[in-house]
């Protein structure tokens, strides 16, 4: 649906979006005796992709020195599996759920940390264990965690004024995010500030394990994170994406100088972010890895 309001200064774009697939390719898992790990296999599986997106522009102002425009899109998508013959007997009964998206994670339920031991609990099958070893793998991965992005979009504004432009967008994103913590127990690594808040002594309510270099405890094989419940949190963010600001020499100047044209221009790339991800250096990569970088430019443009 397109509509155009007040002699087309604004302009809607609405599009839904509705596509199904069967039949699909996937990495089969083989073991590793075959000197192969997967083979490509047509699985009779039946996927949903489903969706909203919103696209707005606007002129705001428009005079005969001055411009302000504005650009936002915002897109809600979905995807499912709808159906897989025979799922409950197949392979792959533990790495997706009916009616839930694809990329989600098979994870156990976590009952947090016992404050009297600083032992990591979790719901299996049979109860509540306080041991990784009492778990029943994989079919005690009886929980799901939708890492899809919920929705996300951005705003871009473009403004004028005689000589100078300045254009920026601002992007946002809704989603869950894994916690990305280094192994707590007997780990190699260096560890995040987070892990003060770690259980010390009888009576602390936190969801971090107490620390063991002693393999033989309990506490030494942790799931607290990377495969429970507890491993996945608000990872949403907004980011300055691109600033780019430019301004072009009057005529008067250029016939001075002999030129053209010229302009002089400063451009950013991911400014800066607002979150409340605490689980690494970015919400974006969710990682200890490099994040999207930083970048400054200053330029002059000269056309002769």
């Amino acid at each position: 649906m397109e509509l155009g309001f007040i002699k087309d200064r604004i302009l809607v774009n609405v599009d839904y979006y509705r596509d199904r697939s069967s039949n699909q390719l996937v990495g089969y898992p083989l073991p590793a005796t075959t000197g192969f790990s997967t083979i490509q296999y047509n699985l009779p599986a039946m996927v949903q992709n489903t969706g909203v997106e919103i696209e707005l522009n606007t002129v705001n102002i428009r005079t005969s020195t001055f411009t302000w425009r504005t650009s936002l899109n915002f897109t809600v998508p979905r995807n499912r599996l709808v159906s897989y013959p025979n799922f409950a007997t197949s392979t792959e009964r533990y790495l997706y759920a009916i009616g839930e998206p694809l990329n989600i994670k098979k994870v156990v339920p976590f009952a947090g940390i016992n404050p009297a031991t600083g032992i990591a609990n979790y719901y299996s099958s049979k109860g509540l264990v306080t041991s990784v070893h009492d778990l029943t793998l994989p079919q005690d991965f009886s929980a799901s965690v939708d890492v899809n992005r919920k929705y996300y979009g951005g705003i871009q504004n473009s403004l004028q004024y005689k000589g100078w432009q300045l254009d920026f967008l601002v992007q946002a994103v809704k989603q869950l995010g894994f916690k990305n913590m280094p192994d707590v127990a007997g780990s190699m690594y260096n560890q995040p500030t987070l892990v003060e808040g770690r259980w010390q002594k009888p009576g602390d309510l936190t969801d971090i394990p107490r620390f063991t270099q002693d393999p033989s405890m309990t506490a030494y094989q942790n799931w607290a994170y990377a495969n429970t419940t507890n491993g996945y949190t608000n990872a949403s963010f907004v980011r300055l994406k691109n600033v780019a600001l430019g301004y072009n020499m009057p005529a008067v100047w250029l016939r001075k100088i002999k030129v053209r044209t010229a302009r002089f221009y400063f451009q950013g790339q991911n400014l800066f972010v607002v979150t409340k991800y605490k689980y690494g250096p970015d919400p974006e990569t969710q990682s200890y890895l490099l994040p999207p970088l930083r970048q400054l430019v200053l330029g002059l443009q000269v056309t002769l």
